[in-house]
Protein backbone atom coordinates (compact mmCIF):
# COMPACT_ATOMS: atom_id res chain seq x y z
CA UNK A 1 0.00 0.00 0.00
CA UNK A 2 1.28 3.55 -0.63
CA UNK A 3 1.79 6.10 1.31
CA UNK A 4 1.86 8.75 -1.88
CA UNK A 5 0.15 11.85 -1.28
CA UNK A 6 -2.56 13.25 -3.83
CA UNK A 7 -2.51 16.17 -5.51
CA UNK A 8 -5.59 17.39 -7.66
CA UNK A 9 -5.08 20.31 -9.71
CA UNK A 10 -6.27 22.17 -13.24
CA UNK A 11 -2.98 20.03 -14.90
CA UNK A 12 -4.43 16.78 -13.48
CA UNK A 13 -4.15 14.22 -10.60
CA UNK A 14 -0.74 13.28 -9.03
CA UNK A 15 0.92 10.78 -7.14
CA UNK A 16 3.72 11.94 -5.13
CA UNK A 17 5.94 10.61 -2.31
CA UNK A 18 5.43 13.76 -0.27
CA UNK A 19 3.39 16.64 -0.15
CA UNK A 20 2.74 19.83 2.72
CA UNK A 21 1.18 23.01 1.86
CA UNK A 22 1.87 26.22 3.15
CA UNK A 23 -1.70 26.18 4.67
CA UNK A 24 -1.00 23.11 6.23
CA UNK A 25 2.00 24.74 8.22
CA UNK A 26 2.15 24.93 11.95
CA UNK A 27 3.57 27.66 14.05
CA UNK A 28 7.04 25.64 14.42
CA UNK A 29 8.62 22.48 11.94
CA UNK A 30 7.65 19.63 12.79
CA UNK A 31 10.68 17.06 13.28
CA UNK A 32 10.97 13.57 12.02
CA UNK A 33 12.68 11.90 15.27
CA UNK A 34 15.93 10.34 15.05
CA UNK A 35 17.01 9.02 18.48
CA UNK A 36 20.74 10.09 18.35
CA UNK A 37 21.06 11.94 22.11
CA UNK A 38 20.38 9.90 25.02
CA UNK A 39 21.50 10.20 28.82
CA UNK A 40 25.30 8.63 28.19
CA UNK A 41 25.84 10.75 24.60
CA UNK A 42 28.89 12.60 24.86
CA UNK A 43 28.31 16.36 22.74
CA UNK A 44 31.42 18.92 21.74
CA UNK A 45 30.19 22.05 20.14
CA UNK A 46 31.48 24.73 18.09
CA UNK A 47 30.55 27.81 16.41
CA UNK A 48 29.09 31.00 17.33
CA UNK A 49 27.66 32.11 20.18
CA UNK A 50 24.15 30.17 19.87
CA UNK A 51 26.39 27.15 20.36
CA UNK A 52 27.45 27.91 23.35
CA UNK A 53 23.68 28.65 24.25
CA UNK A 54 23.36 24.89 23.47
CA UNK A 55 25.96 23.50 25.16
CA UNK A 56 24.63 25.77 28.61
CA UNK A 57 21.23 24.17 28.57
CA UNK A 58 22.31 20.21 27.28
CA UNK A 59 24.68 20.67 30.17
CA UNK A 60 21.97 22.05 32.55
CA UNK A 61 19.72 18.97 31.20
CA UNK A 62 22.45 16.27 32.24
CA UNK A 63 24.43 15.82 29.02
CA UNK A 64 28.12 15.67 29.19
CA UNK A 65 28.65 18.53 26.92
CA UNK A 66 31.84 20.39 25.96
CA UNK A 67 32.12 23.85 23.66
CA UNK A 68 35.82 24.29 22.09
CA UNK A 69 38.00 26.04 24.70
CA UNK A 70 39.22 28.25 22.26
CA UNK A 71 35.67 30.17 22.72
CA UNK A 72 33.96 31.45 19.84
CA UNK A 73 34.30 30.88 15.88
CA UNK A 74 31.30 32.91 13.97
CA UNK A 75 32.35 31.85 10.24
CA UNK A 76 32.77 28.76 8.61
CA UNK A 77 36.88 29.46 8.25
CA UNK A 78 37.78 29.87 11.55
CA UNK A 79 35.91 26.78 12.16
CA UNK A 80 38.10 24.69 9.59
CA UNK A 81 41.14 26.38 10.91
CA UNK A 82 40.61 25.26 14.57
CA UNK A 83 40.02 21.93 13.48
CA UNK A 84 43.13 22.29 10.79
CA UNK A 85 45.40 23.66 13.82
CA UNK A 86 44.20 20.60 16.10
CA UNK A 87 43.89 17.84 13.73
CA UNK A 88 45.98 19.12 10.64
CA UNK A 89 49.22 19.99 9.01
CA UNK A 90 48.52 23.61 9.65
CA UNK A 91 48.58 25.80 12.22
CA UNK A 92 48.60 28.89 14.44
CA UNK A 93 52.53 30.90 15.01
CA UNK A 94 53.47 32.57 18.11
CA UNK A 95 53.48 35.52 15.78
CA UNK A 96 49.78 35.57 15.99
CA UNK A 97 49.45 36.71 19.56
CA UNK A 98 49.93 40.19 19.89
CA UNK A 99 49.65 43.38 22.01
CA UNK A 100 46.20 45.05 22.31
CA UNK A 101 45.44 48.75 22.83
CA UNK A 102 44.79 48.20 26.12
CA UNK A 103 47.83 46.31 27.01
CA UNK A 104 46.22 42.87 27.53
CA UNK A 105 47.97 40.41 25.06
CA UNK A 106 45.77 38.02 22.49
CA UNK A 107 45.36 35.91 20.43
CA UNK A 108 44.38 36.70 16.67
CA UNK A 109 42.56 34.05 15.71
CA UNK A 110 41.35 32.51 19.06
CA UNK A 111 39.75 35.23 21.18
CA UNK A 112 39.19 33.47 24.43
CA UNK A 113 42.78 33.97 25.54
CA UNK A 114 43.75 36.90 26.59
CA UNK A 115 46.23 37.87 29.38
CA UNK A 116 47.64 41.01 31.32
CA UNK A 117 50.57 38.65 32.29
CA UNK A 118 53.06 38.12 29.05
CA UNK A 119 52.32 36.54 25.48
CA UNK A 120 53.68 33.28 26.88
CA UNK A 121 50.59 32.96 29.53
CA UNK A 122 48.72 33.10 26.36
CA UNK A 123 50.41 30.63 24.42
CA UNK A 124 50.05 28.74 27.41
CA UNK A 125 46.51 28.91 27.46
CA UNK A 126 46.13 27.95 23.99
CA UNK A 127 48.22 25.18 24.02
CA UNK A 128 46.41 23.64 27.02
CA UNK A 129 43.56 24.29 25.46
CA UNK A 130 44.58 22.46 22.57
CA UNK A 131 44.90 19.08 24.70
CA UNK A 132 41.52 19.71 26.37
CA UNK A 133 39.87 20.02 22.92
CA UNK A 134 41.74 17.19 21.06
CA UNK A 135 40.00 15.23 23.78
CA UNK A 136 36.94 16.44 23.46
CA UNK A 137 36.16 15.72 20.09
CA UNK A 138 37.97 12.37 19.78
CA UNK A 139 35.92 11.34 22.64
CA UNK A 140 32.73 12.65 21.30
CA UNK A 141 29.87 10.70 20.03
CA UNK A 142 28.22 14.36 18.49
CA UNK A 143 29.96 16.94 17.08
CA UNK A 144 27.54 19.88 17.03
CA UNK A 145 28.62 23.16 14.64
CA UNK A 146 26.63 26.20 14.46
CA UNK A 147 27.29 28.55 11.75
CA UNK A 148 27.06 31.86 11.99
CA UNK A 149 27.83 34.58 9.48
CA UNK A 150 29.35 35.00 5.91
CA UNK A 151 31.32 38.58 6.91
CA UNK A 152 35.19 37.91 6.87
CA UNK A 153 38.56 39.69 8.19
CA UNK A 154 41.10 38.01 5.64
CA UNK A 155 44.49 37.95 6.67
CA UNK A 156 46.31 38.85 3.13
CA UNK A 157 49.70 37.15 3.95
CA UNK A 158 48.31 33.62 4.65
CA UNK A 159 44.94 33.87 3.52
CA UNK A 160 43.76 32.75 7.83
CA UNK A 161 40.65 34.59 8.99
CA UNK A 162 39.56 36.00 12.49
CA UNK A 163 36.84 35.54 14.22
CA UNK A 164 35.80 38.61 13.94
CA UNK A 165 37.52 42.54 13.29
CA UNK A 166 40.81 41.82 14.16
CA UNK A 167 42.94 43.43 17.01
CA UNK A 168 42.93 47.31 16.59
CA UNK A 169 46.91 47.35 16.61
CA UNK A 170 47.08 44.56 14.02
CA UNK A 171 44.30 46.19 12.33
CA UNK A 172 46.17 49.71 11.53
CA UNK A 173 48.79 47.56 10.95
CA UNK A 174 47.02 46.64 7.57
CA UNK A 175 47.32 43.28 5.75
CA UNK A 176 43.66 42.40 6.02
CA UNK A 177 40.97 42.37 3.60
CA UNK A 178 37.22 43.02 4.15
CA UNK A 179 34.69 40.72 2.11
CA UNK A 180 31.18 38.22 2.34
CA UNK A 181 32.49 34.98 1.72
CA UNK A 182 30.68 33.61 -1.01
CA UNK A 183 28.60 30.34 -0.85
CA UNK A 184 31.02 27.53 -2.81
CA UNK A 185 33.86 28.79 -0.14
CA UNK A 186 31.49 28.34 2.65
CA UNK A 187 30.99 24.78 1.33
CA UNK A 188 34.51 23.98 0.57
CA UNK A 189 35.17 24.85 4.35
CA UNK A 190 32.47 22.58 5.59
CA UNK A 191 34.01 20.00 3.20
CA UNK A 192 37.48 20.60 5.08
CA UNK A 193 36.28 20.35 8.32
CA UNK A 194 33.79 17.28 8.14
CA UNK A 195 37.13 15.59 6.42
CA UNK A 196 39.17 16.17 9.32
CA UNK A 197 36.41 14.76 11.66
CA UNK A 198 35.92 11.78 10.24
CA UNK A 199 39.73 11.17 9.80
CA UNK A 200 40.41 12.03 13.71
CA UNK A 201 36.66 11.12 15.78
CA UNK A 202 33.67 8.83 15.37
CA UNK A 203 31.69 11.45 16.27
CA UNK A 204 28.06 12.12 13.94
CA UNK A 205 28.47 15.53 12.61
CA UNK A 206 25.12 17.81 13.18
CA UNK A 207 25.30 21.23 12.09
CA UNK A 208 22.82 24.14 12.22
CA UNK A 209 23.03 27.74 11.45
CA UNK A 210 22.38 30.42 14.54
CA UNK A 211 19.24 32.38 14.33
CA UNK A 212 21.21 35.49 15.77
CA UNK A 213 21.51 38.60 13.98
CA UNK A 214 24.83 40.00 12.98
CA UNK A 215 25.66 42.40 15.84
CA UNK A 216 27.17 45.00 12.81
CA UNK A 217 28.05 44.57 9.64
CA UNK A 218 30.99 46.88 7.77
CA UNK A 219 29.56 46.24 3.93
CA UNK A 220 28.14 49.45 2.81
CA UNK A 221 24.88 47.74 3.05
CA UNK A 222 21.57 48.40 5.90
CA UNK A 223 21.99 45.36 8.57
CA UNK A 224 18.89 44.22 7.90
CA UNK A 225 19.71 43.02 4.63
CA UNK A 226 22.87 42.04 4.95
CA UNK A 227 22.20 39.95 7.67
CA UNK A 228 19.51 38.45 5.18
CA UNK A 229 22.23 38.12 2.55
CA UNK A 230 24.83 36.41 5.06
CA UNK A 231 22.38 33.63 6.50
CA UNK A 232 20.95 33.18 3.18
CA UNK A 233 24.50 31.86 2.30
CA UNK A 234 25.30 29.75 4.83
CA UNK A 235 21.77 28.13 4.85
CA UNK A 236 22.47 27.72 1.00
CA UNK A 237 25.65 26.69 1.33
CA UNK A 238 24.74 24.00 4.66
CA UNK A 239 21.76 23.19 1.63
CA UNK A 240 24.32 22.11 -0.92
CA UNK A 241 26.61 20.30 1.47
CA UNK A 242 24.06 18.22 3.01
CA UNK A 243 23.09 17.00 -0.76
CA UNK A 244 26.29 14.70 -0.84
CA UNK A 245 26.62 13.99 3.15
CA UNK A 246 23.41 12.51 3.91
CA UNK A 247 25.38 10.90 6.93
CA UNK A 248 25.57 14.91 8.22
CA UNK A 249 22.73 15.62 10.18
CA UNK A 250 21.43 18.99 10.74
CA UNK A 251 18.60 21.24 13.17
CA UNK A 252 16.49 23.78 12.07
CA UNK A 253 17.50 26.45 15.00
CA UNK A 254 17.73 29.27 12.21
CA UNK A 255 14.19 28.56 10.98
CA UNK A 256 12.51 28.32 13.75
CA UNK A 257 13.34 31.94 14.50
CA UNK A 258 13.46 33.02 11.15
CA UNK A 259 10.52 31.51 10.41
CA UNK A 260 8.46 31.76 13.52
CA UNK A 261 4.21 31.60 13.19
CA UNK A 262 3.46 31.74 17.08
CA UNK A 263 3.16 33.70 19.50
CA UNK A 264 5.42 35.66 21.63
CA UNK A 265 9.29 36.75 20.26
CA UNK A 266 12.81 34.64 20.63
CA UNK A 267 14.81 37.73 21.37
CA UNK A 268 15.72 39.30 23.92
CA UNK A 269 15.38 43.72 24.32
CA UNK A 270 18.68 44.57 22.36
CA UNK A 271 16.07 42.17 19.34
CA UNK A 272 19.03 39.96 18.87
CA UNK A 273 19.78 37.94 21.51
CA UNK A 274 17.67 34.68 22.25
CA UNK A 275 15.54 35.15 25.54
CA UNK A 276 15.63 32.46 27.82
CA UNK A 277 12.22 31.14 27.16
CA UNK A 278 13.53 30.95 23.23
CA UNK A 279 16.12 28.42 23.76
CA UNK A 280 14.40 26.49 26.07
CA UNK A 281 12.05 25.87 23.25
CA UNK A 282 14.75 25.49 20.56
CA UNK A 283 16.75 22.65 22.30
CA UNK A 284 13.38 21.38 23.93
CA UNK A 285 12.50 20.97 19.72
CA UNK A 286 16.47 19.68 19.52
CA UNK A 287 15.47 16.48 22.02
CA UNK A 288 12.08 16.40 20.67
CA UNK A 289 13.88 15.43 17.35
CA UNK A 290 16.98 13.96 18.61
CA UNK A 291 16.64 12.39 21.82
CA UNK A 292 16.71 9.21 23.12
CA UNK A 293 15.63 6.87 26.22
CA UNK A 294 15.42 9.58 28.71
CA UNK A 295 16.86 12.38 26.52
CA UNK A 296 13.57 12.43 24.60
CA UNK A 297 11.13 15.02 24.92
CA UNK A 298 7.62 15.59 24.35
CA UNK A 299 6.23 18.67 22.45
CA UNK A 300 5.70 21.71 25.08
CA UNK A 301 4.37 24.93 23.59
CA UNK A 302 6.89 28.19 23.55
CA UNK A 303 6.74 30.02 26.95
CA UNK A 304 5.73 26.42 29.07
CA UNK A 305 9.55 24.69 28.46
CA UNK A 306 10.90 24.50 32.22
CA UNK A 307 13.89 26.35 32.27
CA UNK A 308 16.09 25.34 35.35
CA UNK A 309 19.37 27.02 34.31
CA UNK A 310 18.52 29.93 32.20
CA UNK A 311 17.89 32.78 34.74
CA UNK A 312 20.41 35.51 34.35
CA UNK A 313 21.74 35.00 37.85
CA UNK A 314 22.12 31.17 36.90
CA UNK A 315 24.00 32.04 33.80
CA UNK A 316 26.69 34.62 35.19
CA UNK A 317 26.89 32.03 38.11
CA UNK A 318 28.02 29.53 35.76
CA UNK A 319 29.78 31.58 34.02
CA UNK A 320 31.63 32.83 36.93
CA UNK A 321 32.68 29.19 37.95
CA UNK A 322 33.25 27.92 34.62
CA UNK A 323 36.15 30.97 34.29
CA UNK A 324 37.77 29.27 37.82
CA UNK A 325 37.96 26.10 36.72
CA UNK A 326 39.52 26.95 33.30
CA UNK A 327 41.88 29.20 34.89
CA UNK A 328 42.95 26.48 37.87
CA UNK A 329 43.31 23.72 35.04
CA UNK A 330 45.24 26.06 32.56
CA UNK A 331 47.67 27.09 35.90
CA UNK A 332 47.98 22.84 36.12
CA UNK A 333 45.77 23.01 39.62
CA UNK A 334 42.96 20.58 38.07
CA UNK A 335 43.47 17.24 36.15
Amino acid sequence: MTNDKQLKSRRGTYSLPHLMRWGERTAWPEPTPRPLVGPDTKIAAIGSCFAERITEYLSARGLHTTFHPAGLQYNTFAIRQEFEHLFGTSGYSDDDVVLGDDGVWEHLFRKAFRSKESKETVLAMARAADVLARRAYAEADVVVITLGLTEIWQRESDGLVAVELPPAPSYRSGGWTFRDARVSENIANLERTLELLQANTKATVLMTVSPVPLAATFRDEDIIVANCESKSRLRAALADFLLDHPDVLTFHSYELVAQWQGQGTFFEDDGRHINPQGVAFIMNEFLRMFGRGAMKAEFVPFGSVAMPDQTAARRLSRLKSKVARKVRRLKGLEG
